[in-house]
């Protein structure tokens, strides 16, 4: 079938009757971007398009909620950026309950996230509560040293550090990433060492949990 065809066909199989099926397929074509191939087969049309359409055909007799699974499945990058635009436009009018199991579009896409795991619900709540539940602290310095052995042993010294681990060295420049024990604080203590051996910084600052993080912390064995 056509666009156009078919998006009539699917509002018609969904109650929407007389004058006002064509206003809505109008409506919706316009909305998800598909009015300059209306007129093309269905099955002639790129991956991209086609998961356009199906927006269009579900958006066709104005429901309140959109459930979408793995939209942007098996698309190009321009594609997924396309796709998520428009979930996010969408979102202004409709709630979405979007199913994925890639959590970046989750954070790009969602104001909240619920976590199945085997069937059951970890946690549900909103993307910026969700991340509190793993609170990374973790720092991240790029400091200039001489001796780098040393340098890692006074900051595992630190009675709050639980870890340290060289992301890069480079031209005598360490990147490290120094891990609290749970519940700890250490940017402080971190600053003192910092100033009291006169190194010199390039970069300070602390990582944030991601939802990745919440996710296998909730969910890993």
């Amino acid at each position: 079938m056509r666009v156009q065809e078919f998006l009539a066909y699917r509002a018609a199989l969904k109650g929407v009757r007389g004058r006002a099926t064509r206003k809505r397929v109008s409506e919706v074509m316009q909305k998800c971007g598909v009015q300059d191939v209306s007129r093309k087969l269905i099955a002639n049309l790129s991956r991209g398009y086609r998961q356009r359409v199906g927006l269009a055909d579900a958006l066709v007799h104005d429901p309140q909620l959109l459930i979408l699974d793995e939209p942007t499945a098996g698309l190009d990058p321009n594609q997924i950026r396309s796709v998520r635009d428009l979930i996010k436009e969408l979102g202004r009018e409709h709630t979405i309950l979007l199913s994925t199991h890639i959590l970046p579009e989750v954070e790009m896409v969602c104001s909240r996230a619920v976590i199945i795991n085997r069937g059951k619900i970890e946690a549900s709540d909103t993307l910026e509560n969700l991340t509190r539940l793993v609170k990374s602290g973790a720092v991240f310095l790029d400091i200039q040293v001489k001796e780098p052995e040393q340098v890692v042993e006074k900051i595992k010294a630190i009675p709050e550090i639980s870890s340290v681990a060289i992301k890069r060295q480079e031209e005598g420049w360490l990147a490290l990433e120094c891990s609290p024990k749970p519940g700890a604080g250490i940017r402080e203590q971190l600053d003192q060492l910092i100033k009291k051996e006169n190194w010199p910084l390039r970069e300070f600052r602390t990582g944030k949990a991601s939802l990745e993080d919440v996710f296998v912390e909730l969910t890993q064995d």
